[in-house]
């Protein structure tokens, strides 16, 4: 008992320390200004990105690894999952991930996160044709862990592996994410997480802060049936270290659990606000699609995720 009250204080403690790293982020000094590996902010998961980006309180599956670690031991079950994503201007997004029980009432996570941009163009001079192509490859490796404390508490955290190679060039980091879920009523969920902290990264002679991100959500999940299915509602304040605070909401009904229309709208980004998708579940394999329009004529994201349920 005395060994898990130090390790749930160690975990708050740290929890706090990056809370107020990331509330005042001009304390922190930085060469340029900004943070690096912005991949680390764009989000995983059909069913999450169709409702808005939501998910601290909300993600039931092994997208939680992503959005908060403390939400493994309440997914609604175990599996493995790989997801697509067309994002904007000829980026792609591949993720694999996946969620499970271990030594008792223990919740493990993975996520592979790999983005890649191809056939850029470089040029030493101006020139019609470029002189070579090169990618650019971006890549995540994380491992979480999530356990209840007490009946209405849980906690997690994770640890993560960045990658990124742009030409010849390339860096290498390392993350944690804290997070913190508490039901305050059978059917109002809270959650918490800090994600990406940790050390500072450098690209050939410049150094970057990681993209630290202090996130809040709720969750709302009736106990009634509304036309034959169930429904919920979310909410996610984000706060990172180098953008305004933003929000975003999303809404899904779930019809006999086997189909779900799926809505979302962001609020504070320049480029994206309403997004939408749906989710089918066929015995155990599941399908979850999210469209996101982008403004500026940045063109449309597409999101497929394919899901294997363990029972």
């Amino acid at each position: 008992m005395r060994t898990k009250n130090i390790f749930v204080m160690l975990l708050l403690a740290g929890m706090m320390t990056a809370s107020a790293e990331y509330a005042y982020p001009y304390s922190i000094p930085s060469s340029s200004g900004k943070s690096g590996l912005a991949f680390l902010k764009v989000g995983v998961g059909g069913r999450n990105l169709a409702m808005g980006d939501t998910g601290v309180a909300s993600s039931n599956d092994a997208t939680a690894v992503f959005y908060n670690p403390a939400l493994l031991p309440l997914t609604l079950s175990r599996g493995l999952f790989f997801s697509y994503h067309n994002f904007i201007l000829d980026v792609n997004q591949q993720y694999v991930g996946g969620n499970f029980k271990w030594l008792g009432q223990n919740y493990f996570g993975f996520g592979l996160n790999l983005f890649t941009v191809p056939n850029i163009e470089k040029r030493d001079s101006p020139s019609k044709d470029p002189d070579f192509l090169f990618d650019s490859r971006d890549f995540s490796l994380g491992f979480s862990w999530g356990k209840h404390i007490t009946a209405k508490l849980a906690l997690g955290i994770g640890a993560k592996l960045v990658y990124e190679k742009v030409d010849i060039d390339d860096l290498t980091g390392y993350a944690a994410d804290f997070g913190a879920v508490y039901d305050i009523l059978p059917t109002v969920r809270a959650g918490a997480a800090v994600k990406n902290v940790g050390p500072k990264v450098k690209f050939i002679s410049e150094k970057f802060d990681l993209p630290r991100e202090f996130r809040l959500g709720l969750a709302y999940h009736p106990q009634m049936e509304f036309l034959s299915g169930q429904w919920i509602a979310t909410g996610d304040l984000v706060k990172s270290i180098d953008a305004d605070l933003r929000g975003q909401i999303g809404m899904e009904y779930s019809y006999e659990d086997v189909i779900m229309p799926r809505l979302g709208y962001s609020f504070n980004y320049s480029d994206k606000d309403i997004t939408a998708g749906f989710g089918l579940k066929y015995r155990d394999y599941a399908f979850d699609y999210a469209f996101v329009p982008y403004s500026s004529n940045l063109g449309n994201s597409h999101h497929l995720t394919l899901g294997l349920i363990f029972r």
